[in-house]
């Protein structure tokens, strides 16, 4: 069952896919210092998007900072079912692992379409005052929410300036 949260107490995450490996430590690290600074502010529910790269560090980084922050929750917001189909068996397993530890999973469509993930976006900006991104390039889905976050007013901390 899905629960409406605290716009004023929740984040949400937005950022590409394709991140270099070298790059992992050094953003997780940067999230987890921007978690532990909203949760001072009173934010206690996180979304992540459930796909590779950067929601994978973010979701990580929630579930491990769990363990030290009362009261944090992660909701993954998933595009659709089976959208870890054509992931690798080592993806997969570790998305599984997040789906598992995640307080709350949200399907935004039952199956795949071309606006899956542009729907699955805006949900996780509509139910958040704060969003935390890494995004380096002018185009696709994180620039596209990155903007929909400015747009509506949302406090944005973009990773990629504190690297």
């Amino acid at each position: 069952m899905e629960t409406e949260p605290i716009i004023e107490k929740s984040c949400s995450f937005t950022g590409h896919r394709d991140i270099p490996p070298y790059l992992y430590g050094d953003i997780r690290k940067a999230v987890e210092t921007e978690i532990k600074r909203l949760y001072l502010l009173g934010v206690r529910h996180f979304i992540a998007g459930g796909a590779l790269g950067f929601d994978t560090i973010c979701a990580e980084a929630v579930l491990s900072l769990k363990e030290s922050l009362e009261e944090i929750t992660l909701t993954l917001a998933i595009p659709c079912k089976n959208h870890d189909a054509r992931w690798s068996e080592a993806d997969r397993k570790v998305f599984s692992e997040i789906l598992a530890r995640a307080d709350e999973k949200v399907y935004v469509s039952e199956e795949y379409t071309k606006f899956c993930m542009f729907k699955r976006n805006r949900y996780m900006v509509d139910r958040s005052l704060y969003c935390i991104s890494f995004c380096t390039r002018k185009s696709g889905g994180s620039y596209y929410t990155v903007n929909y976050a400015r747009k509506l007013c949302r406090e944005l901390t973009e990773i990629s300036e504190k690297l």
